[in-house]
């Protein structure tokens, strides 16, 4: 799965994408703390993507329909990618953050894929984890937010504080 945090200027979100299976959503917390910012992974929106670091092909058509669907110009946004977290910090997945930039314009998405290591995948049952989490993002939760919108649950009231979902999706 990729986890993404979006961030336009003071606006933070989040994005999960998983590997086969991908999930974006959101999380209010800022994706980068320190004052400078390591670029990984440079690529420029579109199909040719390579850079330093190998993430595998679906993370970047993941990261192209997120592209689309928030309003980047094919051809005009650039995809750079850095670790966003440590060996030993305890996710089954690998975690990272992506900068989608076009001009003046940079969100911040924090990505969640399965271990790109197969033993780790086999080790952890790592596929199945992030089948079901897809499953919450694109059935679930939108089923159990219209049941409480169409029993008069107000958003103060009922179970509506999740991370944004911005992409999900398992093969």
């Amino acid at each position: 799965m990729v986890l993404e945090t979006k961030s336009n200027l003071s606006e933070e979100q989040s994005l999960a994408t998983e590997s086969a299976p991908y999930v974006v959503e959101a999380n209010v917390e800022k994706a980068y703390h320190g004052a400078e910012e390591p670029v990984i992974d440079t690529h420029s929106g579109g199909p040719e993507m390579d850079g330093p670091r190998e993430l595998p092909q679906f993370f970047y058509t993941a990261m192209e329909q997120v592209a689309k669907d928030e309003g980047f110009n094919d051809g005009q946004y650039t995809v750079e990618v850095e670790d966003g977290s440590s060996k030993g910090d305890g996710f089954v997945g690998e975690l990272f953050k992506a900068y989608l930039t076009e001009g003046d314009r940079r969100e911040v998405y924090l990505c969640k894929i399965p271990p790109l290591n197969e033993a780790r995948r086999q080790q952890f049952g790592t596929m199945a984890i992030f089948e079901r989490e897809v499953l919450v993002y694109n059935k679930f939760l939108p089923l159990m937010f219209a049941y409480q919108e169409e029993k008069g649950i107000s958003r103060e009231d009922g179970f509506f504080c999740t991370p944004k979902c911005y992409y999900a999706h398992y093969n």
